[in-house]
């Protein structure tokens, strides 16, 4: 029992295919291992399963092939040789527990390709296509350069509508690497659905553009260009707009402090499409930061 933490189940694979995918859940961890219920996995693929209670084990039928599994035991037997597994078969209650790597004995039996990709929490079978993208991004002059790094390569249409940037690729579903928070004030959110990944660009971008590569399939660059930032305020009282109320700046106000309210491990609430309450915190502050900047001549941290 746990005790001032709340127990989280372990998160499932995602199981896809050329058509359509499935959720794969996980039963128990141990350590770095993710174990499956075995039923779950007869169903996927269509087997017939029989417990053999006198030996203490269960027979997966597999086409004209038998797999044998039993209890407190990593090795198993697959069509008459034995293959090891990373962890031993559990029985736990009357379900029956194996470790994700059964999934690469059972892939010669069904003549099928099977790619477990633990850390996406992806099994992508067959001839499914799932490029996995490794997103980089740095600072420019004129502002940011996002570069798409892109395995196996995979053609792709970059599109914008408005202050979202899609590109989509001629596949399946994608493998997305996670990307280092980057500066919000240009881009606010990265993600993936389906075969198209979604870019919401952050307020200070005023354009977009795809770096010319020669049509490469393994590279997409693409140059988020800021708005220009207003020159620094000189050390007087600057002219203030009529809609902005005047302030002695002289005597008062001449630092201000943005706290945005969240941040780091503090991501807030997500909404339905990834969105973190971070992210659009930050974004606030930085548009905040600008007004008071240009309008009032205040220094704002």
């Amino acid at each position: 029992m746990l005790v001032g933490a709340a127990a989280q189940e372990p998160p499932p694979y995602l199981v896809i295919a050329t058509d359509g995918s499935r959720t794969l859940p996980v039963q128990r961890q141990s350590g770095t291992t993710d174990f499956v219920a075995l039923d779950t996995l007869a169903g996927l693929f269509d087997l017939v399963m029989r417990e053999d209670t006198r030996a203490g084990g269960v027979v997966l039928s597999v086409r004209s092939q038998r797999v044998v599994l039993t209890e407190g035991q990593a090795t198993v037997s697959s069509g008459g040789r034995l293959v090891s597994l990373s962890a031993p078969v559990i029985k736990a209650g009357a379900a029956w527990l194996v470790p994700i790597d059964f999934l690469r004995v059972l892939a010669p039996l069904l003549d099928r390709q099977i790619d477990i990709r633990r850390t996406s929490r992806l099994v992508v079978l067959d001839a499914a296509s799932v490029p996995r993208l490794t997103p980089r991004f740095e600072r420019t002059t004129t502002g940011g350069r996002l570069t798409l790094t892109i395995a196996p390569g995979t053609i792709a249409r970059v599109t914008r509508d408005g202050s979202l940037v899609t590109v989509r690729f001629q596949a399946v579903a994608l493998d997305l690497a996670p990307l280092e928070a980057p500066p919000a004030e240009l881009l606010v959110a990265i993600r993936a659905n389906g075969p198209s990944l979604l870019l919401d660009l952050g307020p200070s971008v005023v354009n977009v553009r795809e770096v010319e590569s020669s049509q490469d399939p393994e590279h997409i660059t693409l140059d988020l260009t800021a708005a220009a930032t207003a020159a620094p305020a000189r050390p007087v009282t600057p002219a203030i707009p009529a809609a902005v109320p005047a302030i002695d700046l002289q005597n008062t106000i001449r630092t201000v402090v943005i706290d945005a309210g969240h941040g780091g491990p503090d991501t807030g609430s997500r909404s339905a499409t990834g969105i973190e309450e971070k992210q659009v915190t930050l974004a606030i502050a930085m548009r905040l930061k600008a007004a008071l900047e240009s309008q009032l001549g205040l220094r704002v941290v």
